[in-house]
């Protein structure tokens, strides 16, 4: 796969530099970024290029989760960002979300231009990350990516959601993963901390972004292919479907 990035917007106006922190403190080894957009962006297209790095823009009068999936196949893409503005549709932002996580073979960070952006200007993206675990594959998967982030990251809350009923052994057990995670984010330079929540698993992911002020959740989600059902939700959905914090999903 080339190391190409695909940034998809549907902004008038951008308050927040996605590209500038993503090229800047994530090792993500970005040489070209295609650029999908309702708007020219000659200002961005110079800006990257003046970076060394190749720029293509492709112009649309409206954004499709089908359109953005075809571009990102077609262009042999390893990393995408989808950057909508505040007032999409929020069918339109759900149709994409869905459809991106269930079609898309490589990384999708998603961002809302929100009225908190304004308080992001100053803050980074991943200063301060939210990472739900359950020690899946998917989850171990969106751990190790996580690091290509970890010049960007000064705090990373690492949540498990408890959904039944534990024993003594199962809580000392959960504590000593918990524990061996952690370390892993301090030996890679990452300030991390644990925490335990109870619930459904989703709303518990909501819950700790808000308790915990995130600039961003990072999660793993499993590539779907067409035969695991159409009407399939599964918890990296349901929580873009509820939360305006950007998401990084890690397939």
């Amino acid at each position: 796969m080339s190391n190409k990035l695909l940034y998809v917007e549907n902004l008038e106006t951008p308050t927040v530099d996605i590209l500038s922190e993503l090229l800047s403190n994530c090792d993500l080894s970005i040489e070209e970024v295609i650029i999908l957009s309702i708007n020219s962006l000659k200002e961005l297209s110079k800006n990257l290029t003046n970076r060394g790095i190749k720029c293509r823009i492709f112009i649309k009068k409206s954004l499709s989760a089908s359109g953005i999936l075809n571009l990102a196949d077609r262009e042999d893409v390893s990393f995408i960002v989808i950057h909508l503005d505040k007032n999409t549709g929020t069918s339109l932002r759900a149709s994409i979300a869905k459809k991106i996580i269930r079609g898309s073979s490589v990384p999708a960070l998603i961002v809302d231009q929100n009225d908190g952006d304004t308080e992001k200007k100053t803050t980074g993206i991943f200063e301060h990350v939210i990472f739900p675990t359950d020690w899946s594959p998917e989850s171990e998967n969106a751990l190790r990516y996580m690091f290509n982030f970890k010049e960007a990251i000064k705090e990373i809350e690492i949540v498990n959601v408890i959904n039944h009923k534990l024993t003594a052994g199962d809580i000392r057990n959960l504590k000593e993963r918990l524990i061996k995670t952690r370390k892993l984010c301090l030996n890679e330079g990452i300030d991390a901390e644990f925490h335990i929540y109870a619930g459904k698993t989703s709303e518990e992911i909501i819950t700790a972004a808000k308790d915990y002020k995130a600039s961003a959740i990072i999660i793993g989600a499993r590539y779907k292919s067409i035969f695991d059902g159409f009407f399939l939700k599964n918890v990296p959905y349901s929580v873009l479907e509820k939360t305006s914090v950007p998401t990084l999903v890690v397939i």
